[in-house]
């Protein structure tokens, strides 16, 4: 779309519904329409709606600064405000509050900081622009809302009201009649649960008086899949797990095997204390402290400050936030006080589920080791979300997340070497196969793993639709080569990534899978593409030559942080240019040695640094045998 950069209206368009929504705005405001206005959709699927309808638009992508600033900045932001000494008063039963919260502050700061430089951009470009028109974000909410889940909903309205307020323009929010009421399902969500809950109460107390007590008692908090293989290597274990619809997953033999309950957090609530009410007090009153003394500072994005927005968002947490999280830490206490567990087993206490790592500083409290099990591939360098965790003991892939750990100064938790229950198929089947041939007739496959899109992480739909772009100008260069394009698993295939894909790779032979297990994937594929995902780990394990595309700035970040060991030892290959992605993957494909060499290299490098021998789940097993025993155990790296 043309513009004059005299426009007076700009509206902004961040879901797909807001596309209705404009048109109705437009129809009712025809001075709008007179003035002069600019529609910025600010991700590709809805620019992909719009012209589908025929509607004009300028880009968003054009409007955003392409770096990693986001991720440094609210990181560095986050904990700044966290660790200071001003904020020392916020813990609460050997609990840091803090600690609880940053990673959610974080998340939302980046979600804050992608929106402000966009619109920042947008006024800058556009000087004559008057009014700054921004739809509503859904009023209806989760039934059960997380750390700041509303504010991260709110947060491209709160941005773009801050921006306008702060460069003299007149922010708009049109009020959307058609908008469900808020927690329309909330009622109905409270009943199933009810029901739910006395038919789990029913089971519990049948398995507690049929079967007798184990030795072992492990209070869990994460899914079946990734308890279940370890378990078999327990003798005389009893678990009782807290995400009470897993009991769907688990099955009624294995219930009754492993004398399974399922409970809630809450399951032995404690009466409100005097401790609890004054310590909410306590919060108040010094908040309101450091808030009439000089607030936090000024945060500035460009030339403008989300300050005003920061105090929101830590107002939010400390009146409202910090009230259910007093409960869940008392009720906690309870619970582990009343199951007298011998071990807690955590999925992953860096979340903005807070329950995770309140259980793991009650159970430090209490004298009760606690351990989490990695379930993917972290990343521990600036920016990162994922360097404070919380169990006291962290069950990693092997030496070389230990020794990024150690570096990262992640020393809340002990990091021990145990590989990956969840991985040990991939070995079992390599031994059981024995090795396959990475060619494939005369035809090269290529499988590539499909990115993620979430503006306040790592990627946005601009950078899916680049990645996409490049890896099919490369492919066109490679004569009898076929890609395979694994897509995530979810409800439904995507119209908008489908359309994108089929006019990207016209002319390129493709298929596209979503829901095949990757291990049936890895074995008709020479290569595999992938970005900053487990996947790529499950690759290497599978012998498979590996091109990590590092193509946007976060992901350049993060992948040249983690994967430059293993490039250094020729055991992956690093594009972070679409001519360094073509270069890389016609010599592949011409080159059957080359992916030899590349996969023989990756199998010394996984063997060296990382414990996938099959043989984790046995590990896990003995380790939490040795917590309960209180006997060292020989062999593990701690």
């Amino acid at each position: 779309m043309q513009t004059t950069l005299t426009e007076r209206n700009i509206l902004f368009l961040s879901e797909l519904r807001h596309i209705d929504m404009c048109e109705r705005f437009l129809n009712t405001h025809r001075d709008v329409r007179g003035e002069g206005y600019l529609v910025i959709p600010l991700n590709a699927e809805i620019e992909y709606a719009l012209t589908k309808k025929g509607i004009a638009f300028q880009s968003g992508k054009e409007y955003r600064t392409p770096d990693a600033a986001r991720m440094i900045l609210a990181e560095e932001w986050a904990f700044s405000i966290f660790q200071s000494e001003s904020w020392s008063f916020f813990t609460y039963r050997g609990v840091s509050l803090g600690h609880l919260y940053a990673q959610s502050l974080q998340g939302y700061l980046m979600k804050v900081i992608y929106f402000t430089d966009i619109v920042s951009n947008v006024v800058k470009k556009h000087p004559y622009a008057q009014r700054l028109v921004v739809f509503p974000a859904p009023s209806a909410r989760p039934a059960v809302e997380r750390c700041l889940t509303g504010a991260m909903i709110e947060a491209l309205v709160d941005v773009v009201t801050n921006v306008a307020q702060e460069s003299g323009k007149e922010a708009i929010v049109p009020h959307d009649s058609l908008t469900a009421p808020g927690r329309s399902n909330f009622a109905a969500y409270n009943l199933r649960r009810m029901v739910f809950g006395c038919g789990i109460a029913i089971l519990n107390g049948a398995i507690a008086l049929m079967r007798r007590p184990r030795r072992i008692r492990i209070l869990v908090s994460d899914y079946w899949r990734n308890l279940a293989p370890l378990l078999q290597y327990l003798d005389s274990a009893e678990v009782m797990l807290l995400d009470r619809q897993e009991s769907f997953k688990a099955g009624m033999a294995n219930i009754w095997k492993y004398r399974m309950r399922f409970l809630h957090l809450d399951a032995f609530s404690p009466k409100v204390s005097d401790k609890r009410k004054q310590a909410q007090a306590s919060f108040l009153h010094k908040w309101h402290s450091i808030k009439n003394a000089s607030g936090p500072s000024a945060f500035l994005i460009r030339e403008f400050s989300i300050q005003h927005l920061v105090v929101k968002a830590l107002d939010r947490i400390v009146t409202e936030v910090t009230t259910r999280t007093l409960v869940d830490i008392d009720n906690a206490h309870a619970l582990i006080a009343r199951l007298k567990p011998d071990v807690v087993m955590l999925r992953a206490t860096i979340s903005a589920q807070t329950h995770f790592a309140i259980l793991a500083d009650v159970a430090r409290a209490q004298g009760v080791p606690s351990i989490e099990m990695q379930h993917g591939l972290m990343y521990l360098g600036q920016g990162s979300t994922g360097r404070h965790h919380r169990a006291m003991y962290t069950g990693v892939y092997g030496p070389l997340v230990q020794k990024e750990m150690e570096v990262a100064g992640d020393n809340q938790s002990i990091p021990v070497v145990i590989g990956s229950p969840r991985f040990d198929v991939y070995a079992r089947a390599e031994k059981d196969e024995g090795a396959k041939d990475i060619t494939n007739g005369e035809r090269v496959t290529f499988l590539c793993i499909a990115h993620m899109v979430a503006p306040e992480e790592a990627t946005d739909s601009y950078d899916v639709v680049e990645y996409f772009q490049a890896i099919a100008s490369a492919m066109r260069k490679i004569p009898n080569a076929h890609i395979v394009l694994k897509l995530r698993p979810g409800p439904n295939r995507d119209p908008f990534l489908l359309a994108t894909i089929a006019s990207l790779f016209k002319g390129v032979s493709y298929s596209i899978v979503q829901f095949e297990p990757l291990t049936d994937l890895f074995h008709r594929a020479d290569v595999v593409i992938s970005g900053y995902s487990t996947a790529a780990l499950e690759a290497l394990q599978c012998g498979k030559p590996l091109v990590y595309v590092g193509l946007c700035p976060l992901e350049r970040m993060t992948g040249l942080h983690h994967f430059l060991p293993y490039a250094k030892e020729g055991a992956v290959r690093l594009a972070s240019s679409e001519e360094e992605l073509s270069h890389m993957l016609r010599e592949l494909a011409n080159d059957p040695g080359a992916r030899q060499r590349l996969s023989e290299n990756a199998r010394n490098f996984l063997a060296r640094e990382y414990a996938f021998d099959g043989e984790a789940s046995r590990r896990a097993a003995e380790f939490i045998t040795s917590l309960v025993s209180k006997e060292p155990l020989q062999g593990l790296q701690c």
